[in-house]
């Protein structure tokens, strides 16, 4: 049996992902996916799927800092 992996993502205020299993890239331990709902500008929600790493990387921190 595999151990539940501990890895969430926080959303938005008090909407947290919660990895569901590896996202299929390297390094293994560090990718993630988890499955969340979101609401189209049409009103339609569907499932989509969101991947992260948690260890952030130059061009992460160069994205961060453009978006802040």
């Amino acid at each position: 049996m595999r151990a539940e992996c501990p890895a969430v993502a926080i959303v938005a205020p008090g909407r947290e992902v919660r990895c569901t299993h590896g996202a299929g890239h390297s390094p293994a331990e560090d990718i993630h996916q988890g499955l969340v709902r979101v609401t189209l500008p049409d009103g339609r929600e569907v499932a989509a799927s969101l991947v992260w790493s948690t260890s952030t990387t130059d061009w992460d921190e160069a994205n961060l800092g453009r978006a802040t």
